[in-house]
């Protein structure tokens, strides 16, 4: 099969045999912007300026993406930035032995100042943001454009329903010291929530 992808990007680079990452680059001090879409139907399932984060279920074909986007100056000066949370889930399909993957946006988490004294002590850059091992046994690897976190502590977990953990922690920064912005991850979803757009307001 052969498939033909045109994008108005400035780099195009597949990854694996699934999605394929593609990169705006930033201009006059603006940060890149970059998204992941799936290679053969072409759906974007997630975008992000920087890095992007997975996070594995090993022996299950489940794979979560988290990416982060500053805040775009036409929109409402209170959001900080906004969060994405995709899917990867695995699909047998009938008369087959080989497993293929849905790639699908699960949640959009936007985060908004809750008042102008918190806006004004988070700084306009790119958090800081980490996978969080939840066990002893999980195990984090850095890429060069990406971070992954592998779950051994749920080796083989079918579905979502019971996957609870703590994906990421968000550290702002910012002239007083704030606390980083745990994500938790309940059943499948941020904070259980099956619902797309979901706003978090920050109060520090």
């Amino acid at each position: 099969m052969v498939q033909t992808i045109i994008k108005e990007v400035d780099d195009i680079s597949i990854i694996g045999v699934d999605y394929l990452k593609a990169t705006k680059y930033g201009c006059c001090g603006d940060e890149d912007y970059n998204e992941l879409s799936t290679i053969w139907t072409d759906y974007t399932f997630l975008k992000f300026n920087s890095n992007f984060y997975t996070v594995e279920i090993p022996n299950s074909h489940t794979y979560f993406f988290f990416g982060y986007l500053l805040n775009n100056a036409d929109k409402d000066p209170n959001v900080i930035g906004e969060l994405y949370f995709a899917h990867s889930l695995p699909i047998l399909p009938k008369d087959k032995h080989i497993y293929s993957a849905e790639y699908k946006i699960a949640n959009k988490i936007i985060l908004k100042a809750k008042n102008e004294e918190t806006l004004e002590k988070i700084s306009s850059a790119i958090p800081t943001i980490s996978l969080v091992k939840n066990t002893s046994r999980d195990n984090i690897v850095n890429y060069p454009d990406h971070q992954e976190l592998v779950l051994w502590s749920y080796d083989k977990f079918k579905g979502l329903n019971g996957l609870n953990f703590i994906a990421l922690k968000i550290q702002f920064d910012s002239d007083t010291i704030v606390p980083p912005v745990e994500i938790p991850i309940k059943n499948g979803y941020i904070n259980g929530n099956t619902t797309l757009d979901q706003t978090i307001y920050l109060d520090f």
